[in-house]
C-alpha cells in the first residue's frame, strides 16, 4: 500500500468557517462564549502557540481573554482557574503548558470542567472525541480525528 499525503489546510479551511458561522449564531442568538487561557508568559513555545490560538478565536469572532501566571503561587493560578471554570460567561478554558517548575500541571488542568476544556486536558474531554460522543469537542482532538 503507498502512503497516501494528508492534507489538512482544506480541511481547516472548512473547520475555521464553520467555527466563525457557529460562534456568530451564539452571540447573536444572546448566549455566552469566551475563552480563557492561563498563560505562562515564561516559556517561548507557549507564547507562540497563545498568540495562533488568539488569532484563531479572534477570526471566528470568539472573544479571547488572557491570564498571565507571571510571578503567582500554584495557590493563586488554582484560585484563578477555580474562579474561570465557575464563571457562566466563560464557555472555554485553556491551561497553557508547561506550567513553572514545581506546578502541579495534572491538578491544574484537572480542575477544568469537561464542558469547558478545548484542549483535552481531561481524560473524559478526549474520551467523548475518541468514542464519537456529543458533547463540547476539545478543539486539538477533534481536528486530529477529523484529519
Amino acid at each position: 500500500m503507498s502512503a497516501k499525503i494528508l492534507r489538512g489546510e482544506p480541511i481547516a479551511d472548512l473547520i475555521k468557517a464553520d467555527a466563525g458561522r457557529r460562534a456568530a449564531e451564539i452571540l447573536k442568538a444572546g448566549r455566552p462564549l469566551r475563552v480563557a487561557a492561563v498563560h505562562n508568559e515564561k516559556s517561548g513555545a507557549v507564547r507562540v502557540y497563545m498568540k495562533q490560538q488568539r488569532t484563531a478565536c479572534e477570526a471566528a469572532g470568539i472573544p479571547y481573554d488572557l491570564h498571565p501566571i507571571g510571578e503567582k503561587s500554584q495557590a493563586e493560578v488554582i484560585e484563578l482557574v477555580a474562579r474561570l471554570a465557575a464563571d457562566p460567561a466563560v464557555t472555554g478554558i485553556t491551561i497553557h503548558q508547561p506550567m513553572p517548575a514545581g506546578f502541579e500541571e495534572d491538578r491544574i488542568c484537572s480542575m477544568v470542567p469537561a464542558s469547558k476544556d478545548i484542549e483535552a486536558t481531561q481524560p473524559a474531554s478526549l474520551g467523548r472525541v475518541e468514542m464519537g460522543q456529543p458533547g463540547p469537542r476539545p478543539v486539538a482532538a477533534a481536528a486530529a480525528v477529523e484529519i
